[in-house]
């Protein structure tokens, strides 16, 4: 596939926004939280199944994702899975009932499951070996701008709207997002082959299965993701809680904060390419930026005992 580089460009911004949006819908409902356990009754209890039925739908939704968007291709796989997460996220705005909830959760956490996967195949589809790295690196920051933006813009939709509007208007931004991206690839030829890497590449699934790389990688995600979802769903509520913030008031340091994870992302990949260009090995590149991050993690129980909430942030 021959891209010109307006093109490439356009379709990595669009693939970008997704992502944005992917977190945004994730999000609306701990940034929320406070407002929406006080209208239906919740209790701590109740948003801590909530969240747990979100993560076993995008558990559920991952086994099956990646072997879809590579049915789909990327074309077909980005505007399935947008649609898809925005008409579920969109259902919590009718929602009434904590199994009502239940199910929306379950459903927003399955469809999302498609985000990963399908921007790593538009990034490995349009771009070249050389630039994946950056790429990948610009779309986990971009990422994490969606759990920036969402505490500074969701609680002004909500204090005008209500929280219901917050739901139903993010799901209506992400159908329009599908209509731009049709529009923006249209007369595209996506070559969805995987792409040639270097070094001794796994084949078949059962000697992925069997791979102990596949394991390895399997068990840095469960430790990193578990940090990673910990602060997105109860950030908001630990501001709330221990320095009394609500609404708009915790907007800027719910987005401070998670502007150190766009940074890091953005340094982690940039990092990663400097390394590579200088012959270090992907092995050790890879090691050595996962160990850094590990460490970076281990200050964070400092943040119960502090007095005020920027020093938390």
């Amino acid at each position: 596939m021959i891209l010109s580089s307006r093109r490439r460009w356009l379709l990595f911004g669009l693939a970008l926004t997704a992502g944005v949006l992917n977190l945004i819908d994730r999000q609306i409902i701990s940034v929320l939280k406070p407002a929406i356990a006080t209208d239906l009754g919740w209790s701590d209890d109740d948003y801590g199944t909530l969240a747990a039925w979100f993560q076993g739908g995008a558990a559920a939704g991952f086994l099956a994702a990646g072997w879809l968007v590579d049915r789909l291709g990327a074309k077909w796989a980005n505007a399935v899975g947008v649609g898809a997460w925005s008409i579920m996220a969109m259902t919590h705005g009718w929602a009434n009932s904590f199994s009502q909830f239940v199910l929306c959760r379950i459903g927003l956490g399955a469809t999302e499951a498609m985000g990963t996967p399908s921007n790593v195949k538009t990034i490995a589809t349009i771009f070249p070996s050389n630039l994946r790295s950056i790429g990948f690196g610009l779309s986990n920051a971009m990422n994490s701008l969606g759990a920036i933006l969402a505490p500074l813009a969701i609680p002004l939709v909500a204090a005008v709207w209500g929280w219901r509007a917050a739901f139903v208007g993010a799901g209506v931004v992400g159908l329009v997002w599908v209509l731009a991206w049709f529009a923006a690839s249209r007369g595209v030829d996506f070559d969805d082959r995987a792409p040639t890497l270097p070094g001794d590449v796994v084949t078949g699934d059962k000697a992925f299965l069997m791979e102990r790389r596949t394991w390895t990688i399997a068990v840095a995600k469960v430790l990193s993701d578990a940090t990673w979802w910990l602060m997105l769903f109860w950030m908001p509520d630990y501001f709330h809680r221990q320095f009394g913030l609500s609404g708009t008031q915790m907007g800027l340091p719910l987005a401070l904060a998670y502007c150190e994870s766009a940074a890091g992302s953005l340094l982690a990949g940039f990092s990663a390419s400097k390394m590579l260009a200088r012959g270090a090995s992907a092995n050790r590149t890879r090691k050595l930026l996962m160990l850094i991050s590990a460490l970076c993690v281990v200050p964070v129980p400092l943040a119960l005992d502090v007095d005020g909430y920027w020093a938390a942030v």
